[in-house]
């Protein structure tokens, strides 16, 4: 969800944000399952951040969970950097 601008998030945080390495994830569905309002399976199998906004607890979990450690906080900056980037 973004701002009028079109480009910051209304819920801009620091440390708010989570990156998934997309190449690295094994499709285990631990973060889809233990926090299905923040995460998602794609086709493919790989595991997609969609709604970064105030789950800390769940969203915790779900990166402490994951067993090949694909998913990072990050700050708003560090995710647009690594979204064009990959």
């Amino acid at each position: 969800e973004l701002a009028n601008d079109g480009k910051t998030p209304l819920w801009l945080r620091d440390g708010d944000f989570v990156f998934i390495d997309e190449e690295s994830c094994i499709g285990c569905q631990q973060c889809a399952n233990l926090s299905p309002d923040s995460f998602l399976m794609l086709e493919d199998g790989r595991a997609r951040t969609f709604h970064q906004r105030r789950c800390a607890g769940d969203v915790a979990l779900a990166i402490e969970a994951c067993p090949v450690s694909c998913m990072h906080r990050v700050s708003f900056p560090e995710l647009k950097e690594m979204e064009e980037h990959r």
